[in-house]
């Protein structure tokens, strides 16, 4: 699609966990902060070469058993929210390492959540890298109102969020840093880097062109 359709509305904004989350019991700081929502990358061009090599990122949990059970002897911190809902998109995250793509699509839209970090025993998406955290990110969708300004009708839906899960060393969404501990939506064609890792996680709605 041409640059011009996939210009969107600014006026996203990251929303506080809810307070029946863990992290808001552990104090997390500014719970009342808001932050605007990175800007949309340019397009980029879909990769079509195979990799022979085996990917360094594994899946567990949701993706390779389709629920979102915790392992024996792993103890998670973050819990869904009330509102995260299963979505009736087909939601697809491409990886890519320095502009190659990686391995098949992560089909992402079977469960409520996905937990992005190092460990296998919490994570849905495992990502290798020493700089990401146990539990680094999540992939939550959410079903939330929202006002459209073409119409002025509210319109109740479920859509995609992220939110770093106080890691270590940040999670970037279209290259810019993402507020601790805040949901910011994502949109169709959005892109996620995690700590200091070369993957970029990019995010399709199968049903967009």
């Amino acid at each position: 699609p041409a640059a011009a359709d996939r210009e969107r509305e600014r006026d996203a904004r990251a929303a506080p966990l809810p307070e029946h989350s863990p992290r808001v019991q552990q104090g997390g700081a500014g719970a009342s902060a808001v932050a605007e929502r990175p800007k949309q990358p340019e397009q980029r061009a879909a990769a079509n070469k195979d990799d022979n090599a085996a990917p360094s990122f594994g899946l567990s949990g949701a993706l390779a058993a389709e629920a979102n059970a915790v392992a024996p002897g792993a103890s998670a911190t973050f819990a869904p929210p009330l509102e995260a809902a299963v979505p009736g998109q087909p939601w697809r995250l491409y990886v890519f390492k320095r502009g190659e793509l990686v391995g098949e699509p992560l089909r992402v839209h079977r469960e409520p959540c996905y937990v992005f970090g190092r460990d296998a025993r919490l994570a849905d998406i495992r990502t290798d890298h020493p700089s990401c955290s146990k539990e680094h990110a999540a992939l939550v969708f959410r079903r939330t109102t929202k006002l459209n300004k073409e119409t002025q009708l509210e319109e109740n839906a479920v859509r995609p969020y992220i939110i770093d899960l106080g890691s270590a060393n940040g999670t970037k969404l279209n290259g810019e840093t993402l507020p601790s501990q805040r949901y910011v939506e994502l949109l169709h064609k959005d892109t996620l880097q995690l700590a200091h890792s070369s993957r970029e996680y990019t995010l399709l709605n199968a049903d967009m062109r």
